[in-house]
């Protein structure tokens, strides 16, 4: 799979939710990249508990559209 850029005028943001049962723990990582490819924003976070999976992939968005 390979990025693929936005339409002209648009930016693309991509996230991807990160689970470690061993440290409870649940991470967030996202970049938003223009149509031209160059990076606008990125970003990491984590919370302080393991979730399920749909829950993390779920708090990954929610931290991607604020």
């Amino acid at each position: 799979m390979q990025w693929q850029k936005p339409a002209v005028g648009f930016w693309k943001c991509n996230i991807d939710g990160s689970f470690f049962d061993y440290q409870n723990k649940t991470g967030v990582g996202m970049i938003i990249r223009d149509d031209q490819g160059h990076l606008m924003v990125a970003r990491t976070t984590w919370r302080e508990q393991c979730m399920q999976v749909y829950e993390g992939e779920a708090w990954s968005l929610l931290v991607g559209l604020k």
